[in-house]
């Protein structure tokens, strides 16, 4: 039983290790080459624009990095 919780708990400790040191070095790689989420393309049903839409979103995910997931990925993968 407790080799059963050692096998669950010991890799997900060590993949949340990897996490938690690797994620500020991958942050700042991607806020110094400016990889952002780029803003979706809104457009209506009918082909025409969405100028209501846009106004509410406009400042929705600007700034956000992407390829954040691969730090849960990388140590997933490492462990």
């Amino acid at each position: 039983m407790l080799l059963d919780v050692i096998k669950v708990f010991f890799p997900a400790t060590i993949a949340f290790m990897i996490g938690i040191l690797g994620a500020p070095a991958l942050t700042s790689y991607l806020y110094r080459n400016e990889l952002w989420k780029k803003k979706a393309k809104t457009v209506a049903i009918d082909g025409g624009g969405t100028p209501i839409f846009n106004q509410l979103h406009a400042h929705k995910e600007v700034g956000t990095p992407k390829l954040g997931g691969v730090v849960i990925w990388g140590g997933a993968l490492i462990t």
